[in-house]
C-alpha cells in the first residue's frame, strides 16, 4: 500500500505547516453534539424531511429576487449558452510537471465550471428548459474528466506530478467542490436535467459515488482528513463541508448516508480538536474562507438537518473562530495578511453572518452586512456560492453595515497581536505584530514582522504572496524572495537571516495593554540559526495613542560579531531621507538616530499580477545598516 508515504509526500510538499496547537478543550465535540441527537433517531428521516422543506424555501427565495437580479443572472446564462466549450489538453494538464505553471489549467478549468453553474442559475429563475442542452453539454465535459483533481495535487499518486491514472481516487479541494457543485446542480433541476436525458442524472450519481462518496468511504489516510492524527489545515474543513454537501444534496442509502456523515464529522473534529483556543487561523484571514469559513457552513446544515435541535451555542471555541475575522480587519479591503494571507481581500459575508446567527453575536452580523458592501452586494458566479447567499440574504441585507474596528486584538495562541489608534475607526495609526514560529500553516520567515498602517492606508507592509508555482510548496520554497525574512519587517542579524523550521520560534512574548499604549514584546533570536552568535534580541513595539506614534526597540546582545547588523522595512511609498528621518509623502515619518545607521533604499520592481493588485508596480526595502558591529546596543525607531 503506498497510502502512508502518499500521506508523508503531501504534507512536506504542500503545506510546509503542523497541526494547530491549542489550549485543552473537549474533544470530538462535534461527534458528541451529532451523536447527542441521533442516538436513537434516524439520520436519514431528518435528511428525506430537509430535502424536501429545503427544495420548497429555494424555490420561494429564487422567485422572491428581484427583477433587476433576475435579469443580470438571466444576462449572463444568455451568453454562457452560446459558448464554446474548450478542450482541456494533456499538455495543459501536464504544465505543472514540467514548467511548474498552474494558473493555465485552473483558469480554464474554472471558467467552465463558471459557465456550468450560470447555466444552471439561468435555468432555475427561468424555470423553462431554454438552458438545458448547453448545462447537460458542460456538465457532461465534467463527468467525462479523468479527474477532478488539479494538477498540483495529483502527486499523490505514484507517478507524482503527471497525467492523472484513472486508478488513483483522491479529494482534494477542486474535486470536493466539484462534487458539491454537481450534487447541488442535480438536486436544483433533476426533473429538468431527466426530460432532457434519461442518463444524465445516473451519470451525475454515478461519478459523484466513483470521486468522492467511495474514496471517503474507503480510504482513512488522506492527510487532511486527520483521522490519523498528522497535520490539518483549511483542506480539513473546506473538503469536509464540501463532501457533506455532496452527500446531503445527492440520492444515496440510508446506511451511506449515515456511515459518511459520521466519517466526516469525526474528521471535522481533528480540524477542531487542535485549533487554538482563540480562534486564530494560523493561514490568514483569507485562508479563513476557507477553514472556519467552511467549517461553520457544515454546522450550519446540522443544525438544519436536526430542525435546529443539533445547537452548538455554547462553543466559545467556535465563536471565537467567528470573531476572527473582524480582529484581522484593517480598513476597507485591508487585512492583516501575514505569510501567504493576502492584503487586500473581502472574506465570505455569508460565513460570518453564520457565525453571527449562531451565536447572536450583532456585532458579527453587522460586519457580515459591511463585508457583503464592500463586495458591492455581488452574489458570484458560482451556484454554490449563489444557493448559500440565497438562503440568508434577506435577513443580511436588513441588518446594518458596521466594522468594529477594535481598539486592540489578542491572540495569544496564535501569537499575533494588533492596536489602533481609535476604537472604532479606521483613521490614525494601526499595528499588527506577529511571533509564533516559523513552520506554521503557508510559512514565511517572519517571527517578529510587524505592520504599520495610516488612516487605513499601507506604509510598513508584509508583502504576501505571488502566484502559486510548483516552486510554492517545494523544497525550493524559502529561495522565493518575498518568504525571506529580510524582505520582512525583520532584522539581518550578524549576517544571517531566520530560517525555516518549528524549532525557529518566538519566546518571552508579553504584552500590556493600558488605555493609551498598546505594549507587545518577544525575544526573536531563537528564528535565526546558532551561527549567527545570538544571545538575544529583545523586539518590543509600543503604539503610544497620547503622542499618536509607534515605538519600536530592539534590544540584543551577541556573543560575536561577524557582520553589520540590518533593520529591514518593506514600504508601499519611497520615503526621502533627511538627517535622522524618512518622510512618507508628508503621511507619515520614521525617525532613527542618524549617529548608529547609514539608510540604503532599494526599489524593488513587481513582476507578479497578485502582488500587482495588492501593491503597484514597485516596493521600496529601506535598510537602516549599522554603523558599528557591536555585542551588545539598542536600537529605535518612531513613527510618527
Amino acid at each position: 500500500m503506498q497510502r502512508p508515504k502518499l500521506l508523508i509526500g503531501l504534507s512536506m510538499v504542500l503545506f510546509l505547516g503542523i497541526a494547530f496547537k491549542g489550549d485543552a478543550q473537549e474533544k470530538n465535540y462535534i461527534t458528541r453534539k451529532f451523536n447527542e441527537r441521533y442516538h436513537q433517531e434516524a439520520f436519514d428521516k431528518d435528511i428525506a424531511q430537509w430535502r424536501m422543506n429545503e427544495l420548497v424555501d429555494l424555490r420561494h427565495k429564487i422567485n422572491s429576487l428581484s427583477a433587476t437580479q433576475k435579469a443580470y443572472y438571466i444576462n449572463l446564462a444568455n451568453k454562457a449558452n452560446k459558448y464554446d466549450w474548450p478542450s482541456i489538453t494533456a499538455s495543459l494538464y501536464l504544465d505543472y510537471k514540467h514548467k511548474g505553471r498552474r494558473v493555465d489549467f485552473e483558469n480554464l478549468h474554472n471558467k467552465r465550471q463558471e459557465m456550468i453553474s450560470l447555466l444552471a442559475i439561468g435555468a432555475i429563475i427561468s424555470d423553462d428548459d431554454t438552458y438545458i442542452p448547453q448545462l447537460v453539454n458542460g456538465l457532461w465535459l465534467l463527468l467525462e474528466e479523468s479527474t477532478w483533481v488539479a494538477p498540483a495535487h495529483i502527486v499523490v499518486q505514484k507517478q507524482g506530478a503527471d497525467l492523472p491514472a484513472v486508478s488513483t481516487s483522491y479529494i482534494d479541494l477542486h474535486a470536493s467542490r466539484t462534487g458539491y457543485r454537481a450534487a447541488l446542480i442535480q438536486f436544483l433541476l433533476k426533473d429538468k436535467l431527466e426530460k432532457y436525458s434519461k442518463v444524465v442524472n445516473q451519470r451525475i450519481s454515478d461519478e459523484l459515488d466513483k470521486r468522492i462518496i467511495q474514496p471517503y468511504l474507503n480510504n482513512d489516510r488522506f492527510f487532511w482528513m486527520g483521522l490519523n492524527g498528522g497535520v490539518v489545515n483549511n483542506w480539513n474543513a473546506f473538503n469536509n463541508s464540501n463532501c457533506f454537501n455532496a452527500l446531503i444534496y445527492s440520492q444515496v442509502s440510508a446506511d451511506t448516508l449515515k456511515q459518511l456523515a459520521q466519517k466526516i464529522i469525526l474528521s471535522s473534529d481533528a480540524f477542531l480538536n487542535h485549533y487554538p483556543a482563540d480562534g486564530g487561523c494560523d493561514e490568514g484571514p483569507s485562508y479563513w474562507d476557507m477553514a472556519g469559513g467552511r467549517l461553520i457552513n457544515l454546522l450550519d446544515q446540522l443544525k438544519a438537518i436536526s430542525s435546529n435541535h443539533i445547537d452548538f451555542a455554547e462553543n466559545k471555541l467556535l465563536h471565537n473562530m467567528g470573531s476572527y475575522t473582524y480582529k484581522m480587519h484593517i480598513s476597507d479591503k485591508f487585512y492583516t495578511n501575514f505569510a501567504d494571507a493576502h492584503a487586500i481581500y473581502t472574506q465570505n459575508p455569508v460565513s460570518i453572518f453564520q457565525y453571527g446567527s449562531m451565536f447572536n453575536d450583532e456585532k458579527l452580523k453587522e460586519y457580515a452586512a459591511f463585508v457583503f458592501e464592500q463586495r458591492r452586494k455581488e452574489w458570484g458566479n458560482d451556484i454554490v456560492d449563489f444557493v448559500e447567499l440565497l438562503k440568508v440574504h434577506q435577513k443580511l441585507s436588513a441588518t446594518p453595515a458596521k466594522a468594529p474596528y477594535p481598539k486592540r486584538t489578542s491572540l495569544p495562541n496564535l501569537q499575533v497581536f494588533t492596536g489602533r489608534q481609535q476604537e472604532g475607526s479606521n483613521k490614525g495609526l494601526f499595528f499588527a505584530i506577529k511571533g509564533g514560529h516559523n513552520n506554521e500553516s503557508h510559512n514565511h520567515n517572519d517571527i517578529g514582522n510587524f505592520i504599520v498602517y495610516v488612516d487605513g492606508n499601507p506604509l510598513l507592509i508584509d508583502v504576501g504572496v505571488g502566484t502559486y508555482t510548483a516552486k510554492t510548496f517545494s523544497k525550493q520554497r524559502y529561495e522565493i524572495w518575498n518568504v525571506q525574512s529580510n524582505w520582512h519587517n525583520c532584522p539581518t542579524i550578524n549576517g544571517f537571516e531566520q530560517k525555516d523550521g518549528r524549532k525557529y520560534a518566538a519566546s518571552k512574548v508579553n504584552e500590556i495593554h493600558k488605555d493609551n499604549m498598546e505594549q507587545i514584546s518577544m525575544d526573536i533570536s531563537k528564528s535565526y540559526p546558532t551561527e549567527a552568535g545570538i544571545e538575544y534580541w529583545d523586539r518590543e513595539i509600543i503604539l503610544d495613542r497620547s503622542k499618536k506614534q509607534i515605538n519600536i526597540t530592539d534590544k540584543f546582545g551577541l556573543n560575536k560579531t561577524i557582520k553589520n547588523n540590518e533593520l529591514n522595512y518593506i514600504a508601499v511609498i519611497k520615503p526621502t531621507l533627511t538627517t535622522g528621518k524618512l518622510n512618507f509623502d508628508n503621511k507619515a515619518t520614521l525617525q532613527f538616530d542618524a549617529s548608529k545607521f547609514d539608510v540604503v533604499i532599494n526599489q524593488k520592481i513587481m513582476d507578479d499580477d497578485r502582488l500587482i493588485k495588492a501593491w503597484g508596480n514597485q516596493i521600496y526595502q529601506i535598510k537602516l545598516v549599522a554603523k558599528k558591529a557591536l555585542l551588545k546596543d539598542s536600537y529605535q525607531i518612531i513613527i510618527k
